[in-house]
């Protein structure tokens, strides 16, 4: 009887997933970014405080940074605490309908605007409640705030162990206040309830794993521990006003969910790791950690208020360092006996929360910056979804050696033939996967290119941006400090396909970090240091980029450099001419190529207003027609020169328009960019000011005509 041999394992986890689901949590935060242009009054100096007691409160100042930790002021840790902020509402939100957002509370408060009670967050005593992980803000009617002098926000702050405001209140549009609150929430709410509730299922998967083979003792460890998580989280995600927490009281509620639940989950860690390594412990060992277990929960239990619980909560905590220390002591002894690879593996498994540890440290301790989500729990999640495949993945070569070896001869055959039948499945799986990919790749890859405001500091802007193969070869980016338009860059990188953009998104980072560290310098010196970055950065690969800078300076003035890309049109509303942004000198030389002689020229220039300079790459002027003939650069310089198009939207989504209509039923061959910047004029400005959001509208609206009409014939915008 022949041998049947051990098939070889693939990996269930490779780096390429690994890769792009980095890069999409990077663009999901992207997507909660600030609007750097709304209009907001920030309540930072002027903030008084007093205690409450009966009679008249005497109000003291107080330190904006003190707002987070008003527990300091009262000297026994518990009670109520005013604070009051007097203030005036500015000229630029007269007139609008207007919220306060006042973020995250600890513990419970009441608002009052001008005496009158306007919102609250949490229960207040005799039945206090926590205010849950939402943040919060008050809307009120307009004929509450006085626009014509001063206003007075009062907050009633209840103070029990911990209290204060997380975020520094302002007043704001109610669209922004909105906007904000649920940027805030997602982060410090939602995002937990969602790893909570996949943790929830992870947890009983590793149960049912467990019951299938109860000899491995790890996957009911990892699944208790997972469940602990969870607990531990109820009070980033549980809002107070669920009826589940009415005949519960906040100390009961933070002594489970805040404490005990942190020390069955690191008993229950401990034992998962120490089973991984497959270590044993005499009994006596686990008589300790089970005290080191029960200890801190019967102290936590027996506390009489919240106050003494927050201050002797670190303390327990040193309970659960000693607990987590017997698993550092496994790890130790498990690789002196060599088993390394397990070690390792274990170590790489938890090393995200690790990483977590230390920066939640750095903020919410050093930096006292409590404002900012917990990097532990995300890191948590990470670990949670390693041990899910390693833990899988050992489960599954059990069973397949278990079959393997009770196998006979006859089953064998039969096996190959399976085999066969699930290798074609795999490749058509991972042909599938590839496409999953390559979706996720177009997605990350556009949520990384700025979405260009319609004017900034003078200029009217709009881009365009179209791959030929899902992912594109083209990048661009604009650089802007405050609402100062710094400049812009567009290259397009050689090739297609997601070789050619990770090459973007690799080159992107390093453009804008060189642009940013080199303002001062000559602009022909900042490209060559890019072309030695970029250079450096991609190694071997044979990739190159043809493109160009563009830097505005404080005198009006404008200036690029040019590598080897389409020389820029320039539009004279004066003169109605369209010319070619070229210089007379010698230059030669492309991006990203080892050994290449470059010869890099200042190509200066100035624009009037209502001048209009266009920046593109060669996809559209070399996109043909069915008889083959190009659309150029002389067809390109007509359709800039419409004098119906006044916006750059309009000159954008007319440019396309035409171009749709020139090459008909051809498609196109290769990535577009096209980005339109027009130099407003005065009239410009007064007109906006003139007419206000309506007339704003009605040009959207007109712009939006304009774009439907090209998407209608194939091109699809990013404005």
């Amino acid at each position: 009887m022949t041998t049947i041999p051990r098939s070889r394992i693939k990996s269930v986890f490779p780096l390429k997933k690994l890769f792009f689901a980095c890069i999409f949590l990077l663009a999901v935060c992207g997507l909660f970014a600030e609007n750097a242009n709304s209009v907001r009054y920030v309540f930072n100096d002027g903030w008084f405080w007093a205690v409450d007691y009966e009679g008249e409160r005497v109000y003291k100042p107080l330190d904006t940074t003190s707002l987070k930790k008003m527990e300091s002021f009262l000297e026994d840790g518990t009670g109520f605490v005013w604070l009051k902020y007097e203030f005036e509402v500015p000229k630029t939100l007269n007139g609008r309908n207007l919220s306060i957002f006042i973020g995250n509370i600890s513990v419970a408060a009441e608002f009052y605007l001008n005496g009158s009670l306007i919102s609250t967050a949490g229960h207040l005593p005799p039945h206090e409640f926590f205010a849950g992980p939402s943040a919060f803000a008050c809307n009120f009617p307009p004929f509450m705030l006085n626009t014509q002098g001063s206003n007075t926000l009062l907050i009633k702050l209840f103070v029990d162990g911990t209290g204060g405001l997380k975020n520094i209140p302002y007043l704001g549009t109610y669209n922004d206040v909105q906007a904000q609150l649920e940027r805030v929430t997602f982060f410090s709410k939602m995002l937990n309830l969602m790893i909570a509730a996949t943790e929830i299922i992870m947890a009983l998967f590793y149960f049912l794993v467990f019951v299938r083979n109860t000899k491995d003792k790890e996957y009911l460890m990892w699944a208790l521990t997972v469940f602990g998580t969870v607990c531990y989280l109820v009070p980033y995600f549980i809002d107070s006003n669920l009826l589940l927490w009415n005949s519960m009281s906040y100390l009961t509620f933070q002594k489970f969910f805040s404490s005990i639940a942190a020390f069955v989950t690191g008993f229950f860690a401990t034992s998962f790791m120490i089973y991984f390594l497959k270590d044993k412990f005499p009994g006596n060992i686990l008589a300790v950690r089970v005290t080191l277990l029960v200890v801190p929960v019967v102290i936590t239990v027996f506390i009489p208020t919240n106050v003494v619980f927050v201050r002797f909560l670190p303390i327990l905590f040193l309970f659960l360092a000693a607990q987590i220390g017997f698993a550092v002591f496994s790890i130790i002894r498990s690789f002196l006996h060599g088993k390394t690879k397990e070690v390792l593996i274990l170590v790489s498994g938890f090393s995200p929360v690790l990483l977590g540890l230390i920066i939640d440290f750095v903020f919410q301790v050093l930096l006292e910056n409590v404002s900012m989500p917990l990097f532990t729990v995300f890191g948590w999640e990470l670990v949670v979804i390693f041990f899910m495949v390693i833990l899988t993945y050992r489960f599954s070569n059990y069973r397949k050696t278990a079959e393997f070896l009770n196998a006979k001869l006859e089953w064998e055959v039969g096996e190959r033939i399976k085999e066969l039948k699930e290798t074609n499945e795999k490749l058509q799986l991972e042909q599938d996967e590839s496409k999953r990919e390559m979706d996720l790749a177009v997605h990350v890859q556009r949520s990384f290119y700025p979405q260009v405001v319609s004017a900034l500091n003078g200029w009217d802007m709009a881009v365009h941006f179209r791959p030929f193969a899902g992912v594109s070869g083209d990048l661009y980016d604009f650089y802007i400090t405050g609402k100062e338009l710094e400049g812009l860059s567009l290259f397009d990188v050689s090739g297609h396909g997601i070789a050619a953009g990770l090459i973007t998104m690799l080159s992107k980072n390093i453009i804008f970090r060189v642009f940013n560290d080199n303002r001062k310098e000559a602009l022909p010196a900042v490209m060559e240091k890019l072309n030695k970055n970029i250079i450096k950065a991609k190694g071997s690969i044979e990739n190159y980029l043809v493109g160009l800078i563009l830097r505005t300076n404080s005198d009006g003035s404008l200036e690029l450099v040019n590598a080897g890309g389409p020389p820029p049109l320039l539009h004279s509303c004066r003169t109605d001419t369209v010319s070619p942004v070229l210089t007379d000198k010698k230059q030669f030389g492309m991006v990203g190529v080892a050994d290449l002689p470059v010869s890099f020229q200042n190509v200066p220039f100035s624009m009037a207003g209502g001048d209009t300079v266009i920046f593109f790459t060669d996809g559209l002027t070399e996109a043909t027609n069915p008889a083959g003939e190009e659309f150029g650069m002389e067809r390109l310089s007509e359709s800039l020169r419409n004098k119906d198009r006044k916006t750059a939207d309009q000159k954008l989504a007319g440019i396309l328009k035409d171009l749709a209509t020139f090459i008909g039923s051809e498609p196109l061959r290769d990535d577009i960019t096209l980005i339109v910047l027009r130099k407003q004029t005065d009239s410009d400005i007064e007109e906006l000011e003139a007419y206000g959001e309506l007339e704003e509208l009605e040009e959207v609206s007109e712009i939006d005509e304009l774009f439907d009409d090209a998407d209608s014939l194939g091109l699809e915008m990013i404005r």
